[in-house]
């Protein structure tokens, strides 16, 4: 069974994003959201399909465009204040976008960072995937080039400051292939990576944590049989969904406990938890050997304990890559400027305060 981080969409669409980056000129607001998701009274999912960005109500009714164009999956800040998305419409810039959803105010972060880095890190580098830290201030980044080793450059993780565009390498391993990465609430890291042999001679991949300034590197879950990848963390913080052999698992952020919890078929995205962490969202195309993407994705949620199965999207609808809103009144919702509290779908529960991780951009 095929698992991928990436799908071959999203890396066709990052790729022709970066020709037109390097070859267009910048104009005006490219963002038009149809919606203001601030308001949202149900827990909503977003999702990609043709023409753009699609909204649905978790019970899979009242679907509807939100965002009109070339894009990627939005990316969700956890206080639900902004959002980053990639790529573009029709004759406007290309590149990664920051959003802020309660001032409507835009940032073009691919500017930010081609003044800070200079042009050329965009001539053989690509953001391929990304995730807020706590605060909004960074996000985690995985970069690298659109082919794999020995034919391109290797993907590592890079921590992106917004404000300046500046990104730091936090993994700067050479003979590693870092993947798709995820964040803990108190903004520990857990990313895929081949364990031993470099990457272009197997593709076994396991799931690693780390410090945010790349210190603390622990291989958690060390399989010599099968691979693991696509790691996402639980909004509370205690546990790592990711995909295995044949399948969704769980596991404690330590790697114990692992639980397999849905069975897979065929081409597999896995996505993001509900605000409550009862939830996983996975993308599946379970026809994709015998007839390719046009067979249709399809976004499903199971729930965690009683391993229900539930699908999300509407039939003949072909969809990839779906994330929870975290935004209105269906949010990861911090109520205490110190983010000691926070409230998941109403439910006040007290967290313990965690001093924060200096990165290496705060320290330069």
């Amino acid at each position: 069974m095929p698992f991928f981080n990436f799908s071959k969409s999203r890396a066709v669409l990052a790729a022709v994003s970066l020709f037109i980056l390097l070859s267009a000129a910048a104009a005006g607001n490219d963002l038009e959201p149809l919606e203001d998701v601030t308001k949202l009274e149900k827990p909503t999912i977003s999702y990609r399909a043709e023409g753009g960005v699609y909204l649905i109500d978790w019970d899979g009714q009242n679907n509807r465009l939100w965002l009109k164009g070339e894009y990627g999956l939005p990316i969700w800040s956890m206080d639900g204040k902004r959002v980053s998305v990639a790529g573009g419409v029709p004759d406007k810039f290309y590149g990664k976008y920051v959003l802020n959803l309660r001032t409507g105010e835009e940032a073009n972060i691919t500017k930010r960072i081609i003044q800070t880095m200079g042009i050329d890190f965009w001539r053989e580098f690509d953001i391929l995937s990304s995730e807020w830290m706590p605060g909004g201030r960074q996000m985690a980044c995985v970069v690298g080039g659109f082919f794999l080793p020995p034919h391109g450059p290797p993907r590592e993780l890079y921590m992106l400051t917004i404000s300046t565009g500046k990104m730091v390498n936090i993994t700067n391993t050479p003979g590693k292939e870092e993947g798709s990465l995820t964040v803990s609430p108190d903004g520990k890291i857990a990313f895929s990576a081949n364990a031993k042999e470099p990457f272009h001679h197997t593709h076994k991949r396991d799931i690693f944590t780390m410090n945010t300034d790349g210190t603390d590197v622990r291989n958690i879950t060390n399989t010599s049989d099968s691979s693991e990848q696509a790691p996402v963390w639980s909004p509370d913080g205690k546990k790592i969904a990711f995909l295995g052999l044949g399948g969704v698992y769980t596991m404690n952020p330590d790697g114990s406990n692992m639980e397999k919890i849905a069975p897979l078929k065929g081409w597999v995205e896995l996505t993001t938890w509900s605000p409550d962490s009862k939830w996983i969202l996975y993308g599946m195309n379970p026809d994709f050997e015998r007839f390719g993407f046009q067979s249709g994705f399809r976004i499903f949620r199971v729930n965690v304990d009683t391993k229900e199965i539930v699908r999300v999207t509407p039939e003949g609808v072909n969809t990839m890559f779906g994330s929870w809103v975290l935004a209105g009144r269906s949010r990861f919702l911090s109520v205490d400027p110190a983010d000691k509290k926070k409230a998941q779908w109403g439910k006040i529960k007290a967290a313990e305060p965690t001093a924060p991780q200096k990165t290496t951009a705060d320290a330069e």
